[in-house]
């Protein structure tokens, strides 16, 4: 263990450009800690049972097996957990490195600590699918909720942006670092050719010992420019018919899923509002005691993909999805974060983006039932992917 003397911004700037593989970044939305996990000693592909004391696991996996429609997820694995070779912690400006390998091998990496620029040059966008396919998308959903038991599918679009320069992937998260209202910072990158990285307001779950607390959130509308707007959109919001059916099914959903894996009963709070930087969701929090059998595997099966990114019935919403996007969601919508013997965080890969080269491909969902609007869903994505072009006009 070594300390060391580092403002604490030039973490993300250094993590650009090193030249080591697999890189992970995380910063929980009530934490001021910045993790970084390094290399690879040992790789799994799922959490393994017997995982030493004083080991941590870091990665994630793909919203689905079946990504196999496009190469812009070639450098990840569809489930990959590892054990690093050198963490980092830094709160303030001190940091601490964890070497689990030979210390020379990265302190010769240290000071190099480059000040990055987000400066892209943007020359055009394509959205998969197009405005006119996404229509048409929610009226075969909607048509499927009408003649069998489907109540909800969450649909999800790719935006890909393509500058003219080549684009930088871990120093956008220090813009996000500067907003009070941010979620759980994260990036993971396998290989220089691409980073996966994002803003996430949705915890899948933590654990402590035996403690489980989860979360269930459904549901948007934007934040309003004045304290007024910002009071009507949040009327809005709970007084939903359509919303508080969405959050339903999400809340339902774990509350039955928990029961299989606790040991008493589980307990959750009303439902109430959380505000993002741009948005604000329904959100009630989960809390229970788990059973000895049920390790985070075990977790993870059990929960992902909730109604939130999937729909419900799951199989049925999962199909549907497979059969109209056109595209891979990858890492998406999937769950990401780190994990340990004594505890462990899991966050829902979402308002996140896929940085390759001189593109950004942003993703963002829609929970649709009966009486969705394709227009409204449409402008909800716009909503979301703002989190991301709005850093563009600052």
């Amino acid at each position: 263990m070594y300390k060391i003397e580092v403002p604490e911004e030039h973490l993300l700037n250094w993590l650009e450009d090193l030249p080591v593989y697999p890189k992970f970044y995380w910063q929980g939305k009530d934490s001021q800690i910045q993790r970084v996990a390094l290399g690879c000693r040992a790789h799994f592909s799922k959490i393994p049972e017997d995982l030493p004391i004083d080991s941590r696991l870091y990665g994630g996996c793909f919203f689905s097996k079946d990504c196999i429609k496009t190469p812009i997820w070639d450098s990840f694995f569809p489930n990959y957990f590892f054990l690093p070779k050198w963490e980092i912690e830094q709160e303030g400006s001190v940091a601490t490195l964890f070497a689990h390998a030979p210390i020379e091998e990265i302190r010769s990496l240290w000071d190099k600590l480059p000040s990055v620029k987000c400066h892209p040059d943007w020359e055009k966008r394509r959205d998969t699918p197009s405005k006119s396919a996404w229509i048409q998308n929610i009226i075969n959903s909607q048509n499927q909720m009408r003649e069998n038991s489907l109540q909800k599918v969450v649909l999800a679009r790719e935006s890909q942006f393509t500058s003219r320069n080549q684009l930088p992937s871990f120093a956008w998260l220090q813009i996000h670092r500067k907003n009070p209202q941010r979620g759980t910072l994260f990036a993971f990158q396998m290989s220089p050719q691409a980073t996966f990285l994002g803003n996430t307001p949705e915890h899948l779950f933590s654990r402590k010992g035996t403690l489980l607390r989860t979360e269930a959130i459904a549901g948007t509308r934007p934040r309003g420019k004045t304290d007024e707007e910002e009071a009507i959109f949040a009327k809005e919001l709970l007084e939903s018919k359509k919303e508080t059916k969405e959050f339903l099914y999400v809340k339902n959903y774990l509350q039955e899923r928990l029961s299989s894996l606790c040991e008493s009963d589980v307990l959750s709070t009303e439902a109430s509002l959380i505000k993002t930087q741009n948005l604000q969701h329904l959100h009630s929090i989960f809390t229970a005691n788990l059973l000895s059998s049920s390790n985070d595997q075990a977790i993870l099966s059990t929960l992902h993909p909730t109604p939130a990114l999937g729909g419900t019935p799951k199989e049925k919403a999962l199909f549907l999805i497979n059969r109209l996007e056109s595209f891979d969601r990858g890492l998406y919508g999937g769950p990401i974060g780190w994990t340990s013997k004594e505890e462990s965080c899991f966050a829902v890969a979402i308002r996140s983006a896929l940085v390759r080269s001189n593109s950004m491909h942003l993703f963002a969902g829609a929970g649709i039932v009966q009486d969705s609007d394709p227009e409204k869903e449409w402008e909800e994505l716009e909503q979301k992917i703002r989190l991301w072009t709005d850093l563009w006009t600052t």
